[in-house]
């Protein structure tokens, strides 16, 4: 079968001429409606997967590291649309020009204008891990944060979107956690890949973990949890660049605040969960069950925490502190 041919290059376009395509393109985490970018015949072969075409086009020296305006390359369009033959062979001819001496490769580690994304973050967000998978065996930073003021890594974006199989993908570069606490950050071999830190905030504060319970993402709660111990599932949120709203709450205070059963299912599996953490909201300390108690539509939710509290009591039995 012929591969598909870009039908740019059928009316005489070079392989890395910038085609214009008069049409509307919708951002799908701000819905903000934009007019389509110019984009190159390798661009638009990444962006739908066709990747026969995009073979032929590097064959034809179709520039890999070409941008648009906003800095999108033909690695972004690929990760975007969770193409993961497209990014290999990307990856690869990125690779093999730089050992020819040609310009150093942006490759993994290139940052996109509009908003400072890498190519894994975009592969996370979206939820691709297969793409994950092929960006990590190159090398991608598995801890980039994206500047002032954001401070997100490819861990949150995934997270706050209700990926689970990307943070697994993620994840699956963290030693196990210690019984009880945290796994250590840094305590990997010699030569071992950069594991995945969860305990990292975002501009507001906020953890993977915080950002999964606060969108009602019970899966990815689940997988932090395990990950993290229950260490992890009593963090608080730090407080950030962006205001201090959230700081001190835990995960478990913010899925009581927005209602999120689910996720309070699971985080009261957790052993050694903080039932009575308290945090300086405008009106005073408050509990994850003070949070629950504030909205009609969320008070069956106190009564989860009550029947937890009640369990642990007779497992400890009389006279346990």
């Amino acid at each position: 079968m012929a591969p598909k041919t870009p039908i740019s290059l059928m009316h005489g376009s070079s392989a890395n001429d910038l085609i214009r395509k008069e049409s509307m393109s919708i951002d799908e985490e701000t819905g903000e409606v934009t007019k389509a970018e110019q984009r190159t015949p390798l661009m638009r072969a990444c962006q739908f997967g066709y990747f026969e075409t995009c073979a032929l086009l590097i064959k034809e020296k179709a520039d890999v590291n070409n941008e648009t305006p906003s800095g999108g390359s033909p690695l972004f369009f690929a990760a975007h649309g969770g193409h993961d033959r497209c990014v290999n062979l990307l990856l690869q001819e990125d690779a093999g020009r730089l050992a020819e001496g040609d310009r150093p490769p942006t490759g993994v580690h290139a940052v996109r204008k509009k908003d400072h994304y890498q190519p894994l973050m975009v592969a996370a967000a979206y939820g691709h891990p297969a793409v994950c998978n092929a960006l990590l065996a190159n090398d991608a930073d598995v801890n980039y944060r994206r500047p002032r003021p954001f401070f997100d890594t490819a861990l949150m974006r995934a997270s706050k979107f209700g990926r689970p199989e990307a943070v697994q993908v993620l994840l699956d570069r963290r030693p196990p956690a210690a019984e009880g606490a945290a796994a250590a950050f840094d305590g990997r071999p010699d030569g071992a890949p950069e594991a995945v830190n969860l305990t990292l905030h975002d501009g507001e504060g906020r953890q993977a973990l915080h950002l999964a319970a606060e969108n009602g993402h019970a899966e990815c709660v689940r997988m932090l949890v395990m990950a993290g111990g229950a260490a992890h599932a009593n963090a608080r949120v730090a407080g950030g660049e962006q205001g201090h709203a959230l700081k001190g709450r835990t995960a478990l205070m913010m899925a009581c605040d927005k209602g999120h059963e689910k996720v309070v299912r699971v985080l009261l599996h957790t052993e050694k969960l903080d039932l009575d953490a308290k945090c300086d909201d405008e009106n005073g300390p408050k509990t994850a069950e003070d949070y629950a108690r504030a909205h009609s539509e969320t008070k069956h939710l106190a009564a989860l925490i009550e029947a937890k509290r009640k369990e642990r009591a007779q497992k400890e039995g009389p006279g346990s502190p």
